[in-house]
């Protein structure tokens, strides 16, 4: 049987050696009674427990690797292609090896801490998600205000123009003495109020006196 390289989490690497895995010494014996039990376990526990709605097990492998587990514990002599079968079914299925092979829980601890953590993150993305779907919200409903105001601002904005396009031929004929900043100023300074109690018209007559009178 390859040896494993013990891994923090969950898998190991398989390398050419004697021995089982880093965590067996070259003296320990290995107890493939024990390994078998164990296998044993974890195929039945991903049979009749529930893992996840899209997890399936592959049958066909896991009685492969049973098969070449049983023949160790028997004393039968070791096959690399079924013992790379028995490796693929502990991969696939995301088994820990120190636990299967040596009986040694740390590396399923290990896992479980770290799926914690990756649990909290998605967590927290949730979270944040959820922060940013609400402020692109209030951000929706907040363009809607201003552009309800779009109609008025548009015939502002044009009452506005027209008024500097005005002024400014004027003082191109001499009929306006005012300066370019000026002419800004005074068109700047157009009140609301009178454009809505006397209209445009009205509005320009009282912009142009300095013009008529300079």
């Amino acid at each position: 049987m390859n040896s494993l390289v013990a891994l923090p989490i969950a898998g190991a690497l398989p390398v050419s050696s004697p021995a089982i895995s880093a965590s067996l010494s070259s003296e320990d014996p290995i107890n493939y009674a024990a390994i078998l039990a164990r296998f044993k376990q974890v195929v039945e526990d991903l049979r009749t427990r529930y893992v996840s709605d899209d997890f399936r097990l592959d049958e066909a492998a896991a009685a492969r690797a049973l098969l070449y587990f049983r023949h160790m514990a028997e004393g039968g002599p070791d096959d690399d292609a079924e013992w790379q079968d028995a490796l693929d079914f502990m991969i696939a299925h995301g088994q820990s090896f120190d636990w299967i092979l040596c009986g040694s829980p740390t590396a399923l601890i290990c896992k479980g801490a770290a799926l914690a953590v990756v649990e909290q993150r998605q967590k927290q993305a949730q979270s944040d998600d959820a922060t940013l779907l609400e402020m692109e919200k209030e951000i929706f409903q907040l363009r809607e205000k201003i552009h309800a105001f779009d109609p008025e601002t548009a015939r502002l904005q044009n009452i506005w123009s027209d008024e500097m396009i005005r002024l400014h031929q004027a003082s191109l004929t001499g009929d306006c003495k005012l300066s370019k900043e000026e002419r800004s100023a005074a068109v700047a300074a157009m009140p609301r109020s009178i454009i809505g109690s006397f209209g445009p018209a009205k509005l320009m007559l009282t912009i142009c006196a300095p013009c008529s009178t300079a």
